[in-house]
């Protein structure tokens, strides 16, 4: 592991979980699952899939396609990257209006986020970006 990498340590008990567990983060990508991931990605009850930015930051228009959904998860965590240095009002307010909870914060606090509520939550979404 070199200096850069965060271990995910699970507290859990992994066999009861059933959405996807997030192993390590590091400057080289993501490790779900075993399998490692180098790009944007979504996790959620669904798997892992690629996540396309519309433009090059973040903005409401990146997550409308959750209004089409069959159901929209209990809670969207957003890895903004290493640094959090913008205040993001703009998705704050779309978030607010659309009465769907989110929390935005470094792309490693969202991974150990994820991996602590997928033992109580299985309707949660996180999209992750790699920088």
């Amino acid at each position: 592991m070199d200096k850069n990498q965060t271990n995910i340590v699970n507290l859990l008990n992994a066999e009861n979980i059933s959405l996807p567990i997030i192993q390590s983060v590091s400057s080289k990508g993501i490790k779900i699952d075993n399998k490692n991931y180098n790009n944007n990605i979504i996790i959620d009850q669904k798997g892992v899939k690629p996540w396309e930015l519309i433009n090059q930051n973040i903005s409401p228009d990146d997550f409308k396609y959750l209004l089409a959904r069959d159901s929209i998860p209990e809670l969207i965590i957003i890895g903004a990257g290493d640094i959090l240095d913008n205040p993001y009002y703009e998705l704050r307010e779309y978030f607010s209006n659309q009465k769907i909870p989110f929390d935005i914060m470094t792309t490693r606090s969202a991974c150990r986020t994820w991996n602590f509520l997928i033992a109580e939550r299985n309707n949660i979404c996180v999209h992750l970006i790699l920088d």
